[in-house]
């Protein structure tokens, strides 16, 4: 099976599996309950390896790790709620790049939408946590390597590079979510990131989006663990950076 998804992304499946549907008064499915194995999502190739800079100044891409496709396996459900033109998708999945991963995410649209035109889709609300320690700190170790770095002197030079960036680009995001950022960074665990736009957003123009504008325009929150007593690590406050 291949596909496109709204957002643009290609995807094949091998093996697609549906435990359990149910139709609602006009025959269409409103409710699915399955499964999916070998998820293949290709990565757009990386160019030369960056230099030892460049990778001080931002986190790499997978590709750039040396990741040719992201693959998964997930178990999903998805149900539509006709009366509120609203789908939710439920996924729970593994993957070879970031470790175990949920998601959730809601779109709207019509029926017709649904079926025939995705790019009208917008989304109104979309939730991801990686449960990935080790994946994270493999791809750390695996950039610092690259750049000829100790961990502790990329994360350190990663962190100063995002710092400055955000302040020249001036970044919308929230105290919080920089400090989340922060924390990653340093102890590469859980991570949820949740996406809100506080208006009608196409899915289609997710990836068009600039992070100096994640927070006004897709009401952007990250999440990472904070030390004992803090609390999650956006805890500091939701004033913006």
């Amino acid at each position: 099976i291949s596909m496109q998804t709204p957002t643009g992304f290609r995807l094949s499946v091998r093996e697609l599996r549906i435990e359990h549907w149910r139709l609602d008064e006009n025959r269409r499915i409103e409710f699915v309950k399955g499964s999916l194995r070998g998820l293949h999502v290709p990565l757009e190739a990386s160019a030369a390896a960056p230099a030892a800079r460049a990778v001080r100044a931002r986190l790499p891409t997978p590709a750039e790790l040396g990741f040719s496709a992201l693959e998964m396996e997930m178990d999903f459900t998805a149900q539509y709620l006709g009366a509120a033109n609203i789908a939710v998708l439920d996924v729970d999945g593994r993957s070879n790049v970031w470790g175990d991963v949920r998601a959730s995410v809601q779109l709207e649209g019509n029926a017709a939408a649904f079926a025939r035109s995705q790019d009208q889709l917008l989304l109104r609300k979309l939730r991801v946590d990686f449960h990935g320690h080790q994946q994270l700190l493999q791809l750390k170790q695996l950039a610092a390597r690259r750049a000829g770095l100790s961990n502790a002197a990329w994360a350190q030079g990663l962190r100063a590079g995002l710092q400055q960036r955000a302040r020249v680009e001036r970044w919308d995001w929230t105290a919080g979510s920089l400090y989340a950022l922060q924390r990653a960074i340093e102890e590469s665990r859980n991570v949820r990131i949740t996406l809100e736009p506080p208006g009608s957003f196409p899915a289609r123009n997710l990836r068009l989006v600039k992070p100096a504008k994640w927070s006004q325009e897709l009401g952007f929150q990250l999440r990472a663990p904070a030390p004992p007593g803090v609390g999650d690590a956006d805890a500091r406050g939701d004033q913006r950076s």
